[in-house]
């Protein structure tokens, strides 16, 4: 029994370790577009897209991880080719409550090469903030040998508990209309291109660039479109491989309403669950994460849960009527 829980902290310390070198992850990635790829700001019919993403994960484990992200995407009039979007993430970890706030500034730009082929790129420009409560932890040297004194010095030489840096990303993101039902996407993006540094104590490290590949297959017909993609991220030694399958099915019972349902796999991390709901310009999905990692032990399958809703608006244009006054001759 005591050997399983020395395995089961190490696992969760491990797991904490990794989270100071990664970038942070979602599961939907193809509803954040955006977040996923800088060059995708602007991708969707209308003149504004409002994007809000809660996940919850580890809730069974240990301190749950808890992220928010808020986006907005919006196309410029004059300038049709042009995107603009902003995004504010926010996440905490853990019991020290590790605290990430990252604000990017998005511009994109797309233009139609024939009637098969659309190119877009974009940059990303972003600011993060970490910080990190020291309070919150206990170390040896605060032990007086018989109980837990938060009086005693923790001995850690740490050089500050927040820090502040700017994060450059650019993207490219390619279209093939094959035929009317089948369309082919393929985009490329990175992110820390600046390599910006980053630590609590006084020994400085660079946060590692974020590589990702994202290629999608859309297969359209009356009333189902299906959206396969393969996702693939690389930062450092760190690998993801997230593949998936959507179906985008248009109902007859409720005026222009939509289901979604589908399924990915994160190779050796994760089973996800996808369920959703759109009606007119409002659109809900739903995933879970049912862990099959090395932390299956502790987590009993439950990982994380993560809500994307997602809302597009028509700008309206602005007119200045103009009244006519009589002249009063009398």
């Amino acid at each position: 029994m005591r050997s399983r829980k020395v395995k089961l902290i190490f696992l969760l310390l491990f797991n904490f370790i990794r989270s100071f070198s990664q970038d942070i992850h979602w599961s939907q990635m193809n509803q954040l577009q955006s977040f996923q790829n800088p060059s995708r700001a602007g991708e969707y019919s209308e003149d504004i897209k409002f994007t809000f993403a809660i996940k919850d994960q580890w809730r069974s484990v240990t301190k749950p991880y808890q992220t928010f992200l808020a986006s907005v995407d919006t196309k410029l009039r004059k300038y049709d080719n042009f995107s603009l979007a902003t995004n504010f993430l926010s996440d905490v970890v853990g019991d020290g409550s590790f605290r990430t706030n990252q604000l990017g500034v998005i511009c994109s730009y797309d233009k139609k090469l024939n009637q098969r082929f659309n190119f877009s790129f974009g940059f990303d420009l972003g600011l993060v903030n970490k910080v990190l409560d020291f309070s919150n932890f206990k170390f040896d040297s605060q032990y007086d040998g018989y109980f837990f004194n938060n009086i005693l010095s923790s001995n850690e030489n740490y050089a500050n508990t927040s820090f502040t840096n700017f994060n450059i990303g650019l993207g490219i993101f390619v279209v093939v209309k094959l035929n009317k039902m089948n369309k082919l996407s393929l985009g490329l993006s990175s992110y820390n291109l600046n390599k910006p540094k980053e630590t609590f104590y006084q020994l400085q490290v660079n946060r590692p660039i974020r590589n990702n590949l994202n290629l999608n297959h859309i297969l359209i017909f009356k009333r189902h479109t299906f959206n396969s993609s393969l996702y693939f991220v690389k930062q450092n030694t760190y690998h993801e491989f997230l593949i998936g399958f959507l179906d985008d099915f248009k109902t007859k019972s409720l005026k222009y309403g939509h289901i979604y349902s589908g399924v990915n796999y994160r190779f050796k991390d994760a089973f996800i669950l996808n369920l959703g709901l759109s009606i007119n310009k409002l659109r809900l999905i739903v995933s879970y994460d049912i862990n099959i990692s090395k932390l299956y032990v502790a987590s009993r399958g439950r990982g994380s849960l993560e809500l994307v809703i997602q809302y597009l608006l028509k700008k309206r244009k602005l007119t200045f009527p103009i009244k006519y006054q009589c002249i009063d001759y009398y």
